[in-house]
């Protein structure tokens, strides 16, 4: 499925079924946009079945180094995307999860 349409579903999904706060969708829909920009900027797939691990872990490196991110913000992201992963797999857009927060975290401050 198109990155795109992934979010889109994922957000409706947030607000109607888990009655998320307003701002929390906005926050997610800005982690995840900002997600489909560094896969554009870095001629990565849009589709959801082709995200790796060692792309959400680039991003989040990304997001740290060259946007200087707090880290409050980087486990907003990580929240947010393990929350999408999760989605994704109950849909059944992906096989298997591609992201594993604790290593993320660890991985993001030790660069």
């Amino acid at each position: 499925m198109n990155f795109h349409h992934a979010i889109d579903e994922f957000l409706l999904y947030l607000q109607v079924e888990k009655n998320y706060a307003a701002n929390t969708l906005t926050g997610y829909a800005y982690d995840l946009k900002s997600l489909e920009q560094f896969l554009l900027a870095h001629n990565r797939p849009l589709d959801v079945s082709q995200l790796q691990t060692s792309t959400i872990r680039r991003f989040i490196q990304d997001q740290v180094l060259q946007h200087k991110i707090s880290p409050k913000t980087v486990h907003r992201r990580i929240s947010c995307l393990h929350s999408f992963s999760n989605f994704c797999l109950h849909e059944k857009l992906i096989e298997t999860v591609y992201i594993h927060p604790s290593t993320l975290i660890i991985n993001a401050f030790i660069i």
